[in-house]
């Protein structure tokens, strides 16, 4: 092995034996001899000298560094007598002597038998021999041998050519004058690497054996003596212990700079050859030999050096590689690193290679790390340093590892010592690579400091380039690293290499594979966690990314030379992205798209909005989403209610500005819309034209929808733009809309009229864009256009208003199921709700204004009237300007038409009758009425007071003084308005509201205009199934609620030809209804099925063939009365002749009284006989059908033989259908059609559970054969299981008459909401219905229910509990068992009452007895308004019984509570207001919440009125 080789060196030991050390005999004696005697006698009288080697040590080690001090004849003298000494035989003969016990243990030295060679070893092995006369002697000898390098055999021959090269003295066969030639092995060490290969190794061979003990080193000894004493006083000779000291003080202020110079030398030599260093070599031994950190060589001349660079590769290495390494070798190896950063001069690398770059930049730095830091400040420059300076540099921080630890920099450990202790001491920040991690973290926080930033930053600039030298995450990813991104699978690829070995793009690679892993391939969770940490902190600065920096160097220079904070540099990149160059764009553009996807490389995002996500954005970032979490905080900074802090707004902001030059940029908006932009918008980038394109897109399939494109006989055409994407279109309009700085299309075209108009008022809340449409009149063309259009967008989608949705959140959320996008519709039907903040009913009503000024700004009207508007009013709108309002003209033109009487279709029809009752109650919403009247209104009705304009009072005045009106053009106006009611009431609201009673009593027959409206049976059959998917919410189940209009079939088909429109529209204007009118009964249905969409067709069609597989459908002819109104054939059993007023006769349905037609046709027919028993095995499996009476008639007619269902018909007949598939000629049986509408739902259901089978059938028993026969039948040919369950209801009468749609016995639900609202009309159907039976509608009972029961019981429950008289601190106290006892038998009572109520109330929700459910609750509210009334609470006020008072107040809000969580599935608005009231929390309302609750808590009751329901007041 390397450590027994002998074969570089010998001394001449090769004489006879000595005596002893202290009687060397040899020819005089120096003290005596005439040519030193004076010298002695002068330099040694002080010391006590017992023999020639003692006076040697004197004169060799006195201080003075000249020789002048000695004359030349003692020079030559000593010359001679060290010549002698080594040439005789005493040496040997004393070592043996000497050394016996350690010669015997060293047995590589025992043995050896060439001349010197004894010697020799026991010098090299001398660090291992311990402290004694064997260990003085050695000391000695080598004092004396290294005094003089032609003392030493073979350097002499070796070295004579260098010696002469670099004049470090003369190698002469005559004696020396002097003995000084200890500084010729100094100089030749000073040129170590310039020296020839046999001169290198026996300089290095030397400084080997001096290494053991400082004294070897004649000069290092000579120039650091004092030093020693300072510094090292305490630091035992041997083992390299004193060198160790010096160094590790080497660069203290008082460190003589010749021991410093001496010092450098030494350690230059270790950097050669690390056997130099003796520390190393006995910490590190057995590390070295069991992982090969030497190469064995062939060379005759044996390379017996090993650089201490490739020592400490290979250990780190190995210690990267898992490997163990002991603790004092670790520590050896962190001296070293730490050393080799210290001192630039210790690297020959760095001072070979950066010696030109040093002068130019660093010539005034000094050592102690601030020349490498220099230098390293000037490689983040563009051109900063040499290229091969920069290598130089990129090796020496792999081989200290200085990412490692931050104690290696000693001017990084310096600088950054106060922040650690500051902030770094954490245990989890114990490691020293933690520190690292935890420093970066805090770059660029309050507690870092400028001087451990900088040094920070320029050591991670090189550890940015190198994935290796961050130890943690070379720890966590080398395995991932090397399977993904072809990284060499060892630290360094070659343990023993030294040179550039970069790795620049690992990092990129394994930050794909962490956000964008492909199907088959991730990364550990553990590496995935290190590079999403490296990359957050690299975030920082473009220094530490480099596949931006470099090839951003000189944009950096241009654009950015001035940014030197936190982010800036990146940040500016992004400001001047289009100034870029392409190749630096490409990247910033990559880069910045990651940064969307990825907040954590968003410094300004991290670190000033940390707290704001904790507290606002959980939920979004524990789903892992970060576009969601950015679209969270953005929505944050938009709303009012929320306060963000001026960083994190700027942050957010800079990155919304950002976003707008690619829609990249925009993590949630690429990812729903990139398929959409690249087949519809391609080679558009800028997020605004993309946003632009798309909605241009949406709006007009909007507009084709609308206008009746057709796809076969279904209405509408696809969506080009995906649904999620539309929705985030939504929420970059949103955006758009809140700040104009956003908007493009309005900044830069309103940037003057901005300034002009509003310069005073604070960006942001929509508020400039407000300012504009207020100042619309005064503003440039291009202004009022591009406003026009932003208009046009908000009035399309009422979801990107963003003043609208902010004013109105709560009543959109309460009242339109958080329906933004529909939400100005909904709304204008509650503008007589007392619910309704005035705050938003006044912008409501400003946003109908601004509608009623173009007919474009109100699509529902402009679909609506879509045929009218080129009929009737083609001159207005051909002449209407693209960008400018048609000031309400338009709508005039269409209400004209309207009380004229022309056949306007009936979809614009009840359009115009809304609006016309809506400007009715609120003037401010005809522009034509405002323009032409505005000084009539002045004269004749009073200042614009509240009342008066919001309650009609307006139009009531101009009609009164029709008489005296003054102007032409308001005259014939308001005779418009006046003439308008002959064709409809309800264009008058005042008097429809008056006569609402008198209607239903006396014009019940009368449809309401020329419409088709949902009636209350409908409501019935809604508002019982959306009680109980109430309940069930609740309760904790999940529940999938569908609804909607079956809209094909015969019926429809003859109903539009009547209505003069086409079936499509038609359905349309239908649906439309039946929707409104669930939305204003307050249904909470999740989907809304049409049979008409494109998704039900889909359905149907695969249903069919599944049939047809199956055998279940063949063709025959098929005869019989077919009943159009019950859209079904009739058994001539079944029918019967009854005889008309006209005198004729008429076939009808003995069960509907609905007439009958003969039809014989080839159609489809359903093997309907063959599932007679599978079905009555259905009806057997458990109460499939309630009520019993419903069971028993489905029993009924299975008992009887059923026979085979026709499934089409001809298309001649009905073309209004889904045709049959593969036969144009039939079209599918509208009842096959409609029942597959649950199956439709089912298929395309949000729902994370299986919803099939359906839970239930709510149905009126007008369709019970088609749900309990035929669907069930259709379902179990299918294979598919039939409904659990069907609930089946009775009808509704009025006055004991049957209502139906083909009689005109209809009582509209809207009539019934105007007068008694939603609240009152569910209430009433849930209090009055009871499904076995029918139920009895009267208009006054209702009134009389509604006011008895929500205004009286409970309404004035809670008002007298909540008055301030009673309650002066509007609080709701805790409730206790003592409550009921301090209260007595009362208390005791109610106690009871409360306890059991809601587990009965339960039960009989459970059972669908709603009506049961009610008795109940009304029950407890009886029991509490007794109660109070017999505890007589203002008596109990009165005498000061402040306890009792307590309890009473308690116990009756407590009850409250109890009845407002009970009746939320009846009447949840109802409910919610009174919970609001008593200041429950949301998250304590659900059925858990609805029994007794003992607290002893006060909660604050809420700021709403006490007056939950109004009394009605009618005759």
């Amino acid at each position: 092995m390397v450590f027994s080789y002998y074969s570089g060196i010998f001394l001449f030991v090769n004489i006879a034996s000595l005596s002893s050390v202290s009687a060397i005999d040899i020819a005089g004696k120096i003290a005596t001899n005439p040519a030193c005697k004076d010298d002695v006698t002068r330099l040694c009288s002080s010391q006590v000298l017992p023999n020639d080697l003692a006076v040697l040590d004197c004169l060799q080690n006195r201080r003075s560094d000249s020789d002048s001090d000695i004359r030349t004849e003692c020079h030559s003298f000593l010359w001679q007598f060290k010549l002698n000494l080594t040439k005789g035989d005493q040496f040997l003969e004393a070592a043996e002597k000497m050394c016996s016990e350690e010669l015997k243990s060293l047995e590589e030295c025992k043995d050896q038998s060439l001349e010197g060679h004894k010697l020799s070893c026991l010098l090299e092995n001398s660090d291992s021999v311990a402290q004694g006369q064997c260990k003085s002697f050695l000391v000695r000898i080598g004092s004396i041998i290294f005094s003089d390098f032609r003392l030493v055999e073979k350097f002499t021959t070796a070295c004579q050519g260098d010696i002469s090269k670099f004049n470090c003295g003369r190698l002469d066969s005559e004696e020396e004058k002097d003995h000084k030639q200890g500084s010729t092995i100094e100089c030749l060490s000073e040129h170590v690497r310039n020296l020839t290969k046999e001169c290198h190794l026996q300089t290095l061979r030397v400084a080997e054996l001096q290494a053991d003990d400082y004294h070897l080193d004649r000069p290092l000894f000579l120039a650091c003596r004092d030093d020693r004493e300072r510094f090292c006083r305490n630091a035992q000779a041997g083992q390299g212990r004193v060198y160790k000291c010096l160094i590790k003080n080497k660069m203290q202020n008082d460190m003589s700079t010749k021991c410093r110079e001496k010092l450098v030398r030494r350690q230059q030599l270790v950097s050669e050859d690390y056997k130099v260093s003796k520390g190393l070599v006995r910490a590190c031994k057995q590390e070295i030999i069991e992982h090969k950190c030497f190469k064995e060589t062939n060379s005759p001349v044996k390379d017996r050096k090993v650089k201490l660079a490739q020592v400490l590769l290979c250990l780190e290495n190995a210690m990267h590689a898992g490997n163990a390494i002991g603790g004092e070798c670790q520590a050896e190896m962190l001296d070293h690193r730490r050393q080799l950063l210290e001192d630039y001069r210790l690297s020959p690398e760095v001072v070979y290679s950066c010696q030109e770059d040093i002068k130019t930049n660093c010539r005034t730095k000094e050592i102690g790390g601030k020349t490498l830091h220099c230098l390293m400040k000037h490689a983040r420059r563009q051109n900063g340093i040499s290229d091969t300076c920069l290598r130089a540099l990129e090796d020496l921080m792999r081989i200290t590892d200085a990412g490692s630890d931050w104690q290696v920099d000693s001017l990084l450990k310096t600088s950054c010592s106060s922040v650690v202790e500051t902030a770094c001491k954490n245990p989890a920040d114990s490691q020293p690579a933690s520190v690292i991690s935890c420093l970066m973290d805090k770059v660029f926080s309050d507690v870092m400091t400028t001087g451990c930033r900088t040094a920070l930053l320029e050591i991670q600039y090189f550890v940015a380039r190198d994935f290796r030298l961050d130890s943690q995450l070379y720890a966590q990813c080398k395995s991932d690293a090397a399977q993904f991104c072809n990284a060499a699978p060892n630290w360094t690829e070659e343990a023993n290499a030294i040179g550039p070995q970069r790795n620049p793009l690992v990092l990129p690679c394994l930050y794909r594979y962490a956000y964008h892993p492909p199907a088959d391939s991730s990364l550990k969770p553990e590496c995935a966690d290190e590079v999403r940490r490296v990359m957050r902190q690299r975030a920082n600065s473009v220094d530490l990314i480099p596949e931006v920096e470099e090839p951003c160097i000189e944009d950096l220079a241009s654009l950015c030379f001035e940014k030197t904070g936190r982010g800036e540099e990146m940040q500016c990149l992004q400001d001047n992205l289009e100034r870029l160059s392409p190749v630096c764009k490409q990247q910033v553009s990559n880069y910045t798209e990651e940064e969307a996807e990825h907040l954590e490389l968003n410094p300004f995002i991290t670190t000033y909005c940390s707290r704001f996500l904790e507290t606002h954005c959980q939920d979004e970032m524990d789903d892992g989403d970060e576009g969601q979490v950015m679209e969270c905080l953005v929505e944050y900074k938009m709303n009012t209610e929320t306060t963000m802090n001026s960083k994190c707004r700027a942050a957010v902001e800079h990155f919304q500005l950002i976003a707008l030059q690619d829609f990249r940029f925009s993590a949630h908006f690429k990812r729903a819309c990139k398929l959409d932009i690249s087949r519809l918008c391609p080679n558009i980038k800028a997020k605004p034209q993309v946003v632009a394109c798309l909605s241009e897109m949406v709006r007009n399939d909007s507009v084709a929808q609308s206008l009746g494109v057709r796809s076969g006989n279904h209405v509408g055409s696809q969506h080009r733009v995906s649904q999620p994407c539309r929705q985030q279109l939504r929420n970059q309009l949103l955006q758009q809309h809140e700040d104009v700085q956003f908007n493009p299309n309005v900044r830069k075209p309103c940037a003057s009229d901005e300034k002009r108009f509003c310069a005073q008022i604070k960006p942001g809340q929509g508020r400039i864009l407000e300012c504009l449409k207020a100042h619309r009149k005064q503003l440039d063309d291009i202004c009022h256009a591009a406003i026009f259009q932003a208009e046009k967008e908000e009035m399309d989608d009422s979801g990107v208003d963003f003043q609208f949705i902010q004013q109105c959140k709560d009543p959109i959320r309460r009242l339109c199921q958080n329906d933004a996008s529909n939400a100005l519709e909904c709304l204008k039907g509650y503008l007589d709700d007392s619910t309704l903040e005035l705050h938003c009913k006044e912008l409501v009503l400003e946003r109908m204004a601004e509608q009623n000024l173009d007919i474009r700004f109100n699509p529902n009207l402009k679909k609506a009237c879509s045929m009218d508007i080129p009929k009737f009013c083609l001159g207005i709108w051909q002449s209407a300007s693209k960008d400018r309002e048609l000031e309400g003209k338009v709508v005039d033109c269409l209400k004209q038409n309207f009380v004229a009487k022309k056949p306007l279709t009936q979809s614009c029809s009840d359009h115009l009758t809304v609006i016309m009752e809506q400007q009715a109650l609120h003037y401010q919403l005809d522009p034509v009425l405002v323009n032409l009247c505005d000084k009539e209104i002045q004269i004749h009705c009073g200042p614009e007071e509240p009342e008066n304009t919001r309650q009609g009072q307006v139009e009531e005045c101009l009609k009164r003084k029709f008489d005296t009106l003054t102007s032409v053009e308001c005259r014939r106006h308001v005779a418009l308005l006046i003439t308008a009611v002959q064709i409809d009431i309800q264009a008058d609201p005042m008097l429809h509201r008056a006569c609402a009673i008198d209607l239903v009593t006396f014009c019940k027959d009368v449809p309401p205009g020329d419409g088709r409206k949902p009636h209350i049976g409908h409501m019935y059959t809604a508002v019982i199934a959306d009680s109980s998917a109430r309940f069930h919410r609740l309760i904790g189940n999940s529940v999938t609620f569908s609804t909607g209009t079956d809209e094909h079939g015969l019926k429809i088909q003859q109903a539009a030809l009547h209505a003069n429109e086409e079936p499509g529209r038609f359905c349309d204007h239908v649906s439309g209804l039946f929707k409104t009118a669930l939305k204003n009964c307050e249904i909470s249905y999740t989907d809304y099925i049409r049979t008409t969409e494109s998704r039900h067709k889909e359905n149907v069609h695969s249903f069919w063939e599944i049939l047809s597989e199956k055998g279940y459908i063949y063709k025959g002819k098929y005869e019989g009365w077919y009943c159009t109104a019950d859209e079904a054939f009739v058994a001539e059993d079944q029918t019967m002749l009854v005889k008309l007023p006209n005198g004729q006769e008429q076939r009808v349905s003995t069960e509907s009284n609905r007439p009958v037609e003969w039809f014989s046709e080839e159609n489809y027919l359903f093997e309907l006989s063959k599932l007679r028993e599978k079905l009555r095995h259905w009806l057997k499996s458990g109460p499939v059908i309630r009520p019993l009476r419903h069971y028993n008639l489905v029993k009924s007619w299975l008992d009887q033989e059923l026979i085979d269902l026709s499934i089409s018909r001809p298309s001649a007949r009905l073309s209004w259908g889904i045709p049959v598939p593969g036969d144009s000629s039939q079209t599918i049986y509208v009842w096959l059609d409609a029942l597959l509408n649950y199956m439709t739902v089912a298929k395309h259901s949000q729902s994370e559970m299986n919803i099939w089978p359906p839970s239930v059938h709510v149905i009126g028993k007008d369709i019970l054969k088609f749900h309990s026969i035929y669907w069930p039948a259709f379902l179990l040919a299918a294979g598919l299981e039939p409904p659990k369950s069907l609930l089946v209801h009775g009808h509704w009468l009025v006055d004991d008459q049957k209502m139906s749609k083909t009689t005109g016995n209809v009582v509209s639900p809207q009539s019934c909401i105007n007068l008694v609202t939603a609240t009152g009309l569910r209430y009433f159907l849930m209090h009055e219905g009871v499904p076995a039976s029918d139920g009895n509608f009267s208009m006054k009972r209702m009134v009389r229910i509604a006011n008895s029961d929500l205004a009286d019981g409970i309404g004035n429950l809670v008002s007298r509990c909540c008055g301030k008289s009673l309650n002066p601190l509007q609080t709701r106290l805790g409730v206790s068992p003592s409550s009921f006892e301090s209260c007595g038998t009362p208390g005791s009572d109610l106690l009871s009452l409360l306890e059991r109520t809601p587990d009965i109330v339960h039960d009989e929700y459970q059972k669908w007895n709603f009506y049961k459910g009610i008795d109940q609750v009304m029950a407890l509210v009886r029991g509490a308004n007794g109660f109070f009334q017999t505890m007589e609470p203002w008596k109990l006020k009165k005498e000061g019984q402040l306890d009792q008072l307590n309890a009473t107040m308690a116990v009756t809000l407590e009850t409250a509570r109890v009845v407002g969580t009970l009746l939320q599935p009846i009447v949840p608005s109802y409910s919610e207001r009174l919970l609001d009231k008593l200041g429950v929390p949301q998250e304590n309302r659900s059925w858990d919440f609805a029994r007794l609750r003992w607290t002893t808590t006060e909660t604050a009751l809420g700021s709403q009125q006490a007056v939950l329901f109004p009394r009605i007041k009618f005759d």
